[in-house]
């Protein structure tokens, strides 16, 4: 095999070929090298931004197991679906180990059977908040609400996981609710 040093040699001796001992330079015309180093330079900032949104846009794709698992297996309307179908969602969620999610499912179980024993009138935009004041003269109800939605909210908008815990208390109060209207 033959050596790169003698042929990079004849070249250079021949004129066709020519190592500078400075870094390569830019060339554009009409500006200074201070301006023509910016320009480069604001070139390649805006390159790697490109392609770290391309990166971020990819991330869902890229990881699978990050996705949203509402997402596979869509979820029913909350003003379209029964308390029995969002009792079946909350159990499925805790098989998946969503504890989160299980225990938003139980608080729509509870409100929309709540809603359907004229209880409270379940509306999407309602608060937490009205759906209480709503039970405040029915403690039997009001009680199990109250730790439900303290559960709840701690894990919807405290943005955490949960545990098996939280689903057991979640689901414990939906039934405490329902008892209490039995008897």
């Amino acid at each position: 095999m033959p050596r790169v040093e003698p042929l990079l040699e004849e070249l250079r001796q021949s004129g066709q070929f020519r190592i500078r001992d400075t870094p390569a330079q830019f060339d554009f015309p009409g500006l200074s090298e201070g301006q023509a180093n910016l320009i480069f330079w604001v070139g390649i900032g805006l390159l790697v931004l490109l392609i770290g949104l391309m990166v971020w846009q990819l991330l869902p794709v890229l990881r699978p197991a990050s996705r949203n698992l509402a997402a596979e297996r869509p979820l029913p309307a909350q003003t379209d679906a029964s308390w029995q179908q969002w009792t079946r969602v909350a159990q499925e969620l805790t098989l998946r180990s969503d504890y989160r999610g299980a225990c938003r499912a139980w608080y729509l179980t509870l409100l929309l059977w709540l809603d359907q024993q004229q209880q409270v009138r379940y509306q999407p935009t309602r608060t937490n908040f009205e759906y209480l004041q709503d039970l405040e003269p029915y403690a039997h109800l009001s009680a199990p609400l109250t730790r439900l939605i303290q559960t709840y909210e701690r894990l919807w908008y405290g943005n955490q996981t949960g545990t098996v815990q939280d689903v057991r208390q979640c689901q414990e109060a939906v039934e405490e609710a329902r008892n209490s209207l039995r008897t």
